[in-house]
């Protein structure tokens, strides 16, 4: 079942920490829903299901005020511009399934300085400065910490 909240973007009302449930009117929830939390600025934190196998892409786009959030060990794609322009986004660990991070996934966010990777994961185009000329790309997997423009991978 698709999960997408109540109202769009500024509509919704404030929120600080959002608690997806993992089953709503007995229904498992597997899939968050392109854009549902798309301009929500005032999110802080979100809490995924476990169940949850798929993000679709833009669901946190421009969620400014988003800081903290911890995504499901089961998913394989980071869609394209789930991330875009959260600018209070500083670090996040993508889980070992992953296999591709889709293009300008993480576009726009300029306070993350670090991204946990896992081996041979796929990254797109136009992500934190990673593989501005190519397609995709394989990145060792690892820590990559910003130092000036550049991510290194943390020894």
């Amino acid at each position: 079942m698709h999960f997408y909240p109540t109202g769009r973007g500024s509509e919704r009302p404030e929120v600080f920490v959002v608690n997806i449930p993992p089953i709503i009117n007995g229904y498992n929830i597997d899939i968050i829903g392109a854009g549902a939390f798309e301009n929500c600025n005032h999110i802080i934190t979100v809490i995924i299901p476990p169940n949850v196998k798929i993000i679709e892409q833009n669901v946190f786009k421009r969620c400014t005020s988003l800081t903290s959030i911890i995504l499901p060990q089961n998913i394989s794609d980071i869609a394209d511009e789930l991330f875009d322009g959260c600018t209070s986004l500083t670090s996040i660990i993508i889980p070992p399934n992953v296999k591709r991070i889709d293009n300008s996934a993480f576009k726009g966010c300029i306070n993350l300085v670090s991204i946990t990777i896992p081996s041979n994961v796929s990254v797109g185009s136009n992500n934190l400065g990673f593989d501005v000329d190519y397609e995709h790309y394989n990145y060792q997997g690892g820590t990559y910490i910003l130092q000036g423009t550049n991510w290194i991978l943390q020894q």
